[in-house]
């Protein structure tokens, strides 16, 4: 009966292991945010997220929001976007009918800092990182961003730094 419940124990906890992180030590998080600030001045475009990695056996896609930050769920994913017409996405009869595996092999995805965070020395009071990208130009092989502004938050009082580029 032993063998019973602890094997039961371990079949249950031991999945939940190999996704957890060990925070080093003397150490915090710092959230990373990523936003794109002028989606809206394209009409004729959707932004696309594409992610890849370990937690998808292929990609996953999502259409980007200008007022939110992108995403790509496990760390160890990668985050890439594309800039597709509209029309090309009403054709193919939504995201989720398109074969972004062979577009990326035509036309690379363009890349940016990546969303999500990392660990820091606790003598080091960075909170947060806030990232605004804004669109320069879209053509038919290629996305361009331009990292506009950086925004670093602190955990110990000190005021915000601003950094423009």
């Amino acid at each position: 009966m032993k063998k019973i419940l602890l094997s039961l124990l371990l079949f249950v906890l031991w999945p939940s292991t190999l996704f957890s992180d060990v925070i080093p030590e003397n150490s915090h998080y710092v959230d990373r945010y990523v936003y794109i600030t002028n989606i809206s001045a394209f009409s004729d475009i959707v932004l696309i997220g594409y992610i890849t990695g370990p937690a998808f056996e292929k990609y996953d896609v999502y259409i980007v929001e200008e007022r939110e930050s992108l995403h790509k769920g496990y760390k160890f994913n990668r985050l890439a976007l594309f800039a597709l017409k509209k029309s090309v996405l009403e054709r193919a009869g939504g995201i989720e009918h398109i074969n972004f595996t062979e577009l990326t092999e035509k036309f690379p995805p363009a890349d940016i800092i990546q969303p999500g965070g990392e660990y820091v020395t606790n003598a080091n009071p960075l909170e947060s990182e806030y990232y605004y990208y804004s669109i320069q130009a879209v053509t038919e092989t290629a996305l361009t961003l331009k990292l506009d502004k950086r925004v670093l938050t602190y955990n110990d009082g000190s005021s915000d730094r601003i950094i423009t580029y």
